[in-house]
Protein backbone atom coordinates (compact mmCIF):
# COMPACT_ATOMS: atom_id res chain seq x y z
CA UNK A 1 0.00 0.00 0.00
CA UNK A 2 1.56 3.31 -0.80
CA UNK A 3 2.43 5.79 1.67
CA UNK A 4 -0.36 8.37 1.53
CA UNK A 5 2.01 11.65 2.14
CA UNK A 6 2.79 12.98 -0.78
CA UNK A 7 6.34 13.91 -2.08
CA UNK A 8 7.24 16.93 -3.06
CA UNK A 9 8.04 17.61 -6.39
CA UNK A 10 12.02 17.28 -6.36
CA UNK A 11 12.04 14.30 -4.35
CA UNK A 12 8.99 12.54 -6.62
CA UNK A 13 11.19 12.68 -9.54
CA UNK A 14 13.75 11.16 -8.37
CA UNK A 15 11.57 8.29 -6.48
CA UNK A 16 9.80 8.20 -10.55
CA UNK A 17 12.99 7.71 -12.20
CA UNK A 18 14.41 4.61 -10.15
CA UNK A 19 11.30 2.83 -10.02
CA UNK A 20 10.56 3.39 -14.11
CA UNK A 21 14.22 2.85 -14.01
CA UNK A 22 13.72 -1.06 -11.72
CA UNK A 23 10.91 -1.83 -14.70
CA UNK A 24 12.90 -1.34 -17.23
CA UNK A 25 15.50 -3.85 -19.67
CA UNK A 26 19.05 -3.63 -18.37
CA UNK A 27 20.30 -1.85 -21.32
CA UNK A 28 17.76 1.01 -21.24
CA UNK A 29 18.44 3.88 -19.04
CA UNK A 30 16.11 5.85 -17.27
CA UNK A 31 16.96 9.47 -17.43
CA UNK A 32 15.83 13.16 -16.74
CA UNK A 33 16.51 16.15 -19.35
CA UNK A 34 15.19 19.15 -19.67
CA UNK A 35 13.59 20.25 -22.99
CA UNK A 36 13.51 23.84 -24.40
CA UNK A 37 9.88 24.48 -25.57
CA UNK A 38 8.23 26.99 -27.65
CA UNK A 39 8.36 30.38 -25.98
CA UNK A 40 11.56 29.19 -24.49
CA UNK A 41 9.85 27.65 -21.80
CA UNK A 42 11.78 24.85 -20.10
CA UNK A 43 10.02 21.56 -19.29
CA UNK A 44 11.68 18.62 -17.57
CA UNK A 45 10.94 15.24 -19.08
CA UNK A 46 12.02 11.46 -18.51
CA UNK A 47 13.11 10.01 -20.91
CA UNK A 48 15.05 6.43 -22.27
CA UNK A 49 18.66 5.95 -23.52
CA UNK A 50 20.13 3.29 -25.39
CA UNK A 51 22.62 2.45 -28.17
CA UNK A 52 20.02 -0.24 -29.76
CA UNK A 53 17.42 3.10 -30.19
CA UNK A 54 18.02 6.49 -31.82
CA UNK A 55 13.88 7.44 -31.39
CA UNK A 56 12.90 7.80 -27.83
CA UNK A 57 9.67 9.26 -26.24
CA UNK A 58 9.63 12.03 -23.40
CA UNK A 59 7.15 12.14 -20.80
CA UNK A 60 6.67 15.47 -19.18
CA UNK A 61 7.17 15.45 -15.21
CA UNK A 62 5.23 18.47 -14.06
CA UNK A 63 1.86 16.48 -15.85
CA UNK A 64 3.14 13.30 -13.63
CA UNK A 65 3.46 15.04 -10.63
CA UNK A 66 0.01 15.97 -10.87
CA UNK A 67 -1.75 12.99 -11.83
CA UNK A 68 0.34 11.94 -8.88
CA UNK A 69 -1.41 13.90 -6.41
CA UNK A 70 -4.50 12.60 -7.60
CA UNK A 71 -3.58 8.55 -8.69
CA UNK A 72 -0.39 7.80 -6.50
CA UNK A 73 2.89 6.98 -7.90
CA UNK A 74 2.43 2.98 -9.05
CA UNK A 75 -0.11 4.35 -11.42
CA UNK A 76 2.90 7.22 -12.58
CA UNK A 77 5.29 4.46 -12.67
CA UNK A 78 2.46 2.13 -14.50
CA UNK A 79 1.89 4.71 -17.21
CA UNK A 80 5.67 5.82 -17.24
CA UNK A 81 6.57 2.74 -18.51
CA UNK A 82 3.93 2.01 -21.04
CA UNK A 83 4.65 5.07 -22.99
CA UNK A 84 8.69 4.89 -22.71
CA UNK A 85 8.77 1.18 -24.26
CA UNK A 86 7.49 2.29 -27.60
CA UNK A 87 11.14 2.93 -28.53
CA UNK A 88 12.20 2.64 -32.12
CA UNK A 89 15.26 2.26 -34.74
CA UNK A 90 15.42 4.38 -37.38
CA UNK A 91 17.57 4.88 -40.32
CA UNK A 92 18.45 8.21 -39.47
CA UNK A 93 21.92 8.53 -41.78
CA UNK A 94 19.44 7.68 -44.36
CA UNK A 95 16.98 10.74 -43.71
CA UNK A 96 19.24 13.55 -42.25
CA UNK A 97 22.86 12.61 -44.46
CA UNK A 98 21.22 13.14 -48.12
CA UNK A 99 19.36 16.17 -49.08
CA UNK A 100 17.53 14.04 -51.46
CA UNK A 101 15.91 11.81 -48.63
CA UNK A 102 15.44 14.51 -46.33
CA UNK A 103 13.73 17.02 -48.74
CA UNK A 104 10.50 15.49 -49.25
CA UNK A 105 10.25 15.57 -45.05
CA UNK A 106 10.56 19.13 -44.42
CA UNK A 107 7.72 21.00 -42.50
CA UNK A 108 7.51 24.13 -41.30
CA UNK A 109 6.03 25.81 -38.17
CA UNK A 110 5.44 29.77 -37.20
CA UNK A 111 7.08 30.79 -33.44
CA UNK A 112 7.34 34.25 -32.56
CA UNK A 113 10.63 35.86 -33.42
CA UNK A 114 11.08 38.12 -30.15
CA UNK A 115 10.07 34.85 -27.98
CA UNK A 116 12.03 32.63 -29.40
CA UNK A 117 15.68 34.47 -29.66
CA UNK A 118 17.73 32.14 -27.93
CA UNK A 119 16.55 29.47 -30.02
CA UNK A 120 16.78 31.23 -33.92
CA UNK A 121 20.50 31.67 -32.78
CA UNK A 122 21.22 27.74 -33.60
CA UNK A 123 18.42 27.44 -36.43
CA UNK A 124 18.18 28.72 -39.45
CA UNK A 125 14.69 30.35 -39.78
CA UNK A 126 12.92 33.12 -41.97
CA UNK A 127 10.82 36.10 -41.18
CA UNK A 128 7.46 36.73 -41.58
CA UNK A 129 5.77 39.83 -40.16
CA UNK A 130 6.37 39.54 -36.16
CA UNK A 131 7.17 35.83 -36.26
CA UNK A 132 9.48 33.33 -37.76
CA UNK A 133 9.44 30.34 -40.49
CA UNK A 134 11.20 27.35 -38.59
CA UNK A 135 11.77 23.70 -39.96
CA UNK A 136 11.39 20.02 -38.90
CA UNK A 137 11.87 17.09 -40.27
CA UNK A 138 9.57 14.27 -40.05
CA UNK A 139 11.47 11.48 -38.55
CA UNK A 140 8.15 9.12 -37.72
CA UNK A 141 4.75 9.48 -38.85
CA UNK A 142 1.75 8.05 -35.88
CA UNK A 143 -1.53 8.56 -35.26
CA UNK A 144 -1.01 11.00 -32.27
CA UNK A 145 1.41 13.62 -34.11
CA UNK A 146 4.34 12.99 -36.16
CA UNK A 147 7.68 12.43 -34.35
CA UNK A 148 10.23 15.43 -35.92
CA UNK A 149 13.72 17.13 -35.50
CA UNK A 150 14.53 20.79 -35.44
CA UNK A 151 16.66 21.11 -38.99
CA UNK A 152 19.63 22.69 -37.44
CA UNK A 153 22.42 24.91 -39.13
CA UNK A 154 24.88 22.08 -38.97
CA UNK A 155 22.34 19.82 -40.97
CA UNK A 156 21.72 22.60 -43.48
CA UNK A 157 25.71 22.50 -43.56
CA UNK A 158 26.00 19.14 -44.15
CA UNK A 159 23.31 19.00 -47.00
CA UNK A 160 25.21 21.48 -48.26
CA UNK A 161 21.70 23.77 -49.51
CA UNK A 162 20.89 27.40 -48.53
CA UNK A 163 18.17 29.21 -46.65
CA UNK A 164 15.96 29.78 -49.69
CA UNK A 165 16.33 26.32 -50.85
CA UNK A 166 15.28 25.19 -47.75
CA UNK A 167 12.07 26.91 -47.51
CA UNK A 168 11.38 26.46 -51.12
CA UNK A 169 11.00 22.28 -50.19
CA UNK A 170 9.22 23.29 -47.46
CA UNK A 171 6.46 25.43 -49.11
CA UNK A 172 6.45 22.73 -51.91
CA UNK A 173 5.31 20.56 -49.14
CA UNK A 174 3.43 22.76 -47.45
CA UNK A 175 1.13 22.96 -50.84
CA UNK A 176 0.62 18.73 -50.09
CA UNK A 177 -0.78 19.42 -46.80
CA UNK A 178 -4.13 19.16 -45.90
CA UNK A 179 -5.77 21.72 -44.10
CA UNK A 180 -9.49 23.11 -43.61
CA UNK A 181 -11.62 25.67 -42.01
CA UNK A 182 -14.11 25.43 -39.64
CA UNK A 183 -16.74 27.21 -37.95
CA UNK A 184 -15.49 28.38 -34.47
CA UNK A 185 -19.35 27.36 -33.50
CA UNK A 186 -18.81 23.89 -34.76
CA UNK A 187 -15.43 23.63 -33.22
CA UNK A 188 -17.07 24.38 -29.74
CA UNK A 189 -19.70 21.96 -30.10
CA UNK A 190 -17.20 19.21 -30.81
CA UNK A 191 -14.82 20.17 -27.72
CA UNK A 192 -14.90 17.12 -24.81
CA UNK A 193 -15.18 20.00 -22.39
CA UNK A 194 -18.64 20.69 -22.01
CA UNK A 195 -18.21 23.76 -19.67
CA UNK A 196 -17.99 25.86 -22.99
CA UNK A 197 -21.99 26.81 -23.06
CA UNK A 198 -21.89 28.16 -27.57
CA UNK A 199 -25.34 29.09 -26.85
CA UNK A 200 -24.83 31.84 -24.17
CA UNK A 201 -21.44 33.09 -25.68
CA UNK A 202 -21.94 36.92 -27.97
CA UNK A 203 -22.45 36.54 -31.90
CA UNK A 204 -18.77 36.87 -32.39
CA UNK A 205 -18.29 32.97 -33.05
CA UNK A 206 -21.18 32.69 -35.29
CA UNK A 207 -18.74 34.65 -37.59
CA UNK A 208 -15.32 33.23 -37.00
CA UNK A 209 -13.58 30.34 -38.54
CA UNK A 210 -10.68 27.86 -37.39
CA UNK A 211 -7.87 27.62 -39.88
CA UNK A 212 -5.67 24.60 -39.19
CA UNK A 213 -4.24 21.30 -40.55
CA UNK A 214 -5.96 18.13 -40.26
CA UNK A 215 -4.23 17.26 -37.37
CA UNK A 216 -4.74 20.31 -35.70
CA UNK A 217 -1.09 20.40 -34.14
CA UNK A 218 1.30 23.32 -35.33
CA UNK A 219 -1.60 24.42 -37.71
CA UNK A 220 -0.86 27.78 -37.71
CA UNK A 221 1.28 27.15 -40.18
CA UNK A 222 -2.19 27.72 -42.22
CA UNK A 223 -1.28 31.29 -42.75
CA UNK A 224 1.69 30.96 -45.30
CA UNK A 225 -1.40 29.41 -47.85
CA UNK A 226 -2.55 32.71 -49.03
CA UNK A 227 -3.91 30.47 -51.60
CA UNK A 228 -6.48 28.80 -49.83
CA UNK A 229 -7.00 32.28 -47.89
CA UNK A 230 -7.63 33.99 -51.04
CA UNK A 231 -9.91 31.56 -51.88
CA UNK A 232 -11.79 31.69 -48.48
CA UNK A 233 -11.89 35.72 -48.90
CA UNK A 234 -13.12 35.72 -52.53
CA UNK A 235 -16.49 33.01 -50.76
CA UNK A 236 -17.58 35.41 -48.19
CA UNK A 237 -16.57 39.14 -50.71
CA UNK A 238 -14.64 40.20 -47.76
CA UNK A 239 -10.76 40.45 -46.53
CA UNK A 240 -9.83 38.56 -43.57
CA UNK A 241 -8.86 39.51 -40.50
CA UNK A 242 -6.13 36.74 -38.48
CA UNK A 243 -6.17 36.41 -34.69
CA UNK A 244 -3.44 34.07 -33.82
CA UNK A 245 -5.46 31.26 -31.27
CA UNK A 246 -2.28 29.24 -30.66
CA UNK A 247 0.51 27.96 -32.61
CA UNK A 248 -2.29 25.01 -33.50
CA UNK A 249 -4.51 27.23 -35.53
CA UNK A 250 -5.42 30.72 -36.28
CA UNK A 251 -8.79 32.21 -36.28
CA UNK A 252 -10.51 34.13 -39.86
CA UNK A 253 -13.08 36.95 -39.45
CA UNK A 254 -14.22 38.24 -42.62
CA UNK A 255 -13.61 41.96 -41.97
CA UNK A 256 -15.90 44.88 -41.35
CA UNK A 257 -15.34 48.47 -42.01
CA UNK A 258 -16.24 49.06 -38.63
CA UNK A 259 -13.85 46.61 -36.67
CA UNK A 260 -12.18 47.91 -33.81
CA UNK A 261 -9.08 46.30 -33.97
CA UNK A 262 -7.82 47.34 -30.46
CA UNK A 263 -10.76 45.11 -29.89
CA UNK A 264 -9.40 42.00 -31.19
CA UNK A 265 -5.65 42.47 -30.13
CA UNK A 266 -7.35 42.76 -26.90
CA UNK A 267 -9.11 39.72 -27.21
CA UNK A 268 -5.78 37.74 -28.72
CA UNK A 269 -3.61 39.09 -25.43
CA UNK A 270 -6.67 38.12 -23.12
CA UNK A 271 -6.76 34.75 -24.53
CA UNK A 272 -3.13 34.09 -24.23
CA UNK A 273 -3.40 35.15 -20.76
CA UNK A 274 -5.90 33.54 -19.37
CA UNK A 275 -6.79 30.16 -21.87
CA UNK A 276 -3.89 28.78 -23.78
CA UNK A 277 -0.66 27.54 -22.47
CA UNK A 278 2.36 30.01 -22.59
CA UNK A 279 4.24 27.84 -24.80
CA UNK A 280 1.50 27.69 -27.56
CA UNK A 281 1.51 31.11 -27.83
CA UNK A 282 2.47 32.11 -31.14
CA UNK A 283 1.79 35.80 -31.33
CA UNK A 284 -0.16 39.03 -29.41
CA UNK A 285 -0.95 40.70 -32.58
CA UNK A 286 -3.60 40.86 -35.43
CA UNK A 287 -2.94 40.50 -38.96
CA UNK A 288 -4.80 41.17 -42.08
CA UNK A 289 -5.03 39.29 -45.35
CA UNK A 290 -5.81 41.58 -48.27
CA UNK A 291 -6.92 40.15 -51.08
CA UNK A 292 -5.76 42.87 -53.53
CA UNK A 293 -2.12 42.33 -52.17
CA UNK A 294 -2.99 38.38 -51.65
CA UNK A 295 -0.47 38.71 -48.60
CA UNK A 296 -0.98 38.50 -45.49
CA UNK A 297 0.29 41.86 -43.56
CA UNK A 298 0.20 43.07 -39.43
CA UNK A 299 -1.84 45.44 -38.31
CA UNK A 300 0.00 48.03 -36.30
CA UNK A 301 -1.18 49.03 -33.02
Amino acid sequence: MENTKKMEYTEFKESLKNLVQEKSDDDMKVEIVQIIKNNQIKSENLTYKSRDYNLFPSIRLEELYQKYQEYGMDWCVDMAVSILKNVKRIDEDQLMESWESAKGRIVVELIKESWNQELLEEIPYKAFLDLAVIYRIKMWECKSGDVVHTVTNEMMERWNITEEELYEAALVNLQKEEFEIIGLHQVLKDMTEEHIDVEQKDEFHGWAYVFTNRSRIKGAAAMLRTDLLNRFAEAHGSDLFILPSSVHEVILLPAKEDENTAELRRIVRETNEEIVNEEEWLSDEVYYFRRSMGAVELIPE
